[in-house]
């Protein structure tokens, strides 16, 4: 399979910014390595990091924030060609992308999502390596039951 010659699988968690993927993974790790993560509109994550989960044989692969406008310190374009040059550069392959997306109302999968899903399952991964879409931020939802038939 694709990502396991170091024995260990990789997973690369992506999204825009402020999403929470930091904060997935400071949650999947158990905060092992407390990754700083922040609330404001900073970014906060400006490169690409591994974080191992030895028992798991994982290592979760943080992102800078994909951004929907060029707003942060690195434009839109450049998170991308970013991202998808360390993609390339991943010796051993990957093995999950996951989407991190934050709740913030409003219908998800946004538009954007769109476009990046197509970007990096269609075209990096050439539809071969899954992908699992995690939205954060629902614990403010009344009622999850009629959340997720409204946002399929």
């Amino acid at each position: 399979a694709h990502g396991e010659k170091s024995g260990y699988r990789k997973v690369v968690v992506v999204g825009p910014p402020r999403a929470g993927k930091s904060s997935l993974i400071n949650l999947l790790t158990n905060n092992k390595y407390k990754i700083l993560t922040n609330g404001d509109a900073r970014r906060v994550t400006f490169g690409f990091q591994g974080y191992l989960v030895p028992d798991r044989n994982i290592e979760l692969i943080d992102t800078i924030g994909i951004g929907e406008v060029d707003t942060g310190a690195v434009s839109h374009l450049q998170c991308l060609e970013n991202l998808i040059q360390m993609l390339r550069n991943l010796d051993d392959g990957l093995n999950l992308f996951v989407f991190v997306r934050q709740h913030g109302g409003g219908n998800i999968p946004r538009a954007s999502d769109q476009i990046n899903y197509d970007i990096f399952i269609d075209t990096m991964g050439r539809g071969r390596i899954p992908s699992l879409f995690v939205v954060t931020g629902c614990e403010w939802i009344n009622d999850m039951l009629e959340w997720g038939p409204k946002n399929k």
